[in-house]
């Protein structure tokens, strides 16, 4: 495999196909050599302790009430399936791209009211619908989306027939053949098919969901948005309505596969960095990376990290790490990541004196072709 190559030449220029220059992939392992994942045994380290015998502040009252979760209880029924991975990682990047069946991909760039669609390197590129949208999902022929935060609403894939599904969802969302489950402003909603919320998760709202084996989980919120730096981590089980309070310090968690990966700012560097906890053996890997979002298909996790000459797409699997691209550009860096079918996406945005423009670029995982689906006039 190559590693491929993008170059930004000054602060105005177009990012396109004629830049693209390649080298030598570069291959990292657990050995000591530049930014190496490190091994952190945080099941060992904390668990069962309370927060104040580790120096840490009292919990909200909220989540002094509930059960002590572990992270590995998430893996009583086993790996989540690459769909479930999938759809999990997507959502935490916005939800800004979907895909059928097919592969015919839907996305929408921050800041833009557009919904546009082709075929997954940019075939037949055009415009779905004008409407701002957030967290879209595909299922069954209907795209459904989030409208300014506040409702839910498909717009059918064929038709362009549009409805209203269901009124106060929050953001995150997901439809599953047993019923829609939604973050709404007192919890989680469970949503009955007419789109009335028949039921509701406690201590409160809960932003950052993620759902897997009858389990959402989510940082809590509650009445106070301090509460989300703090990064408080809870689960709820569907089945009997129980919830837990797992640990502090997960920021823009994303469960796929048998990983749990998040961001918390706990080193020397008080930044964010990525970590990856396997749910099975209980290792945290630190990945040495600013990067908020990150995806993957449950084998492999994809993420980048920001230098001051450029960006570097990384590819990690068990304990090696792989540079698949480097996006030369100081003026420049990737805001959201998406996966397709066999296929990874990332939205690239450069700033110049006129403004930001932004740029989809796809990967194929099959046979490293890189490319542009879209570019921002």
């Amino acid at each position: 495999m190559r590693r491929q190559k993008w170059g930004v030449i000054g602060l105005a220029a177009m990012l396109g196909i004629a830049a693209l220059g390649c080298g030598e992939k570069k291959t990292e392992q657990d050995n000591g050599m530049d930014n190496p994942a490190t091994v952190i045994n945080w099941q060992e380290e904390t668990k069962d302790a309370p927060d104040a015998v580790q120096g840490q502040e009292t919990l909200p009252p909220e989540l002094q009430k509930l059960e002590k979760w572990e992270l590995s209880d998430l893996y009583e029924q086993g790996a989540l399936s690459e769909a479930e991975s999938v759809r999990n990682s997507n959502l935490l990047n916005e939800g800004r791209f979907v895909f059928d069946e097919n592969g015919q991909i839907y996305f929408s760039l921050p800041d833009t009211s557009v919904i546009y669609t082709s075929g997954k390197k940019g075939e037949n590129l055009h415009v779905f619908k004008d409407n701002p949208v957030w967290y879209m999902q595909y299922m069954d022929g209907w795209l459904y989306y989030n409208a300014e935060r506040e409702s839910l609403r498909r717009v059918n894939c064929e038709s362009g027939e549009e409805e209203p599904v269901a009124e106060d969802v929050r953001a995150e969302y997901f439809i599953t053949e047993d019923g829609l489950y939604a973050g709404a402003t007192d919890g989680v909603g469970v949503f009955d098919g007419s789109g009335v919320k028949v039921g509701d998760s406690a201590p409160g709202e809960t932003v950052r969901l993620m759902m897997g084996n009858g389990i959402i989980t989510g940082s809590y919120l509650g009445d106070s948005a301090e509460n989300f730096g703090k990064g408080y981590l809870i689960a709820y089980r569907l089945q009997d309505a129980g919830c837990g309070y797992i640990r502090k310090d997960a920021m823009y968690t994303l469960w796929a596969g048998k990983w749990f990966s998040y961001a918390n700012d706990d080193n020397s560097m008080d930044i964010l960095t990525r970590h990856v906890y396997n749910l099975e053996s209980g290792e945290d890997f630190d990945l040495g990376s600013c990067s908020y979002y990150a995806v993957s298909d449950g084998e492999a996790l994809y993420y980048w990290d920001s230098r001051s000459d450029g960006t570097s797409v990384y590819k990690w699997k068990e304990t090696e790490k792989q540079e698949i691209c480097f996006l030369e550009g100081s003026d420049a860096a990737v805001t959201h990541m998406f996966l397709g079918q066999d296929m990874l996406y990332w939205i690239f945005r450069t700033y110049s004196q006129d403004g930001a423009k932004q740029t989809l670029y796809y990967y194929d995982l099959a046979t490293d072709e890189m490319g542009m689906v879209y570019e921002q006039e």
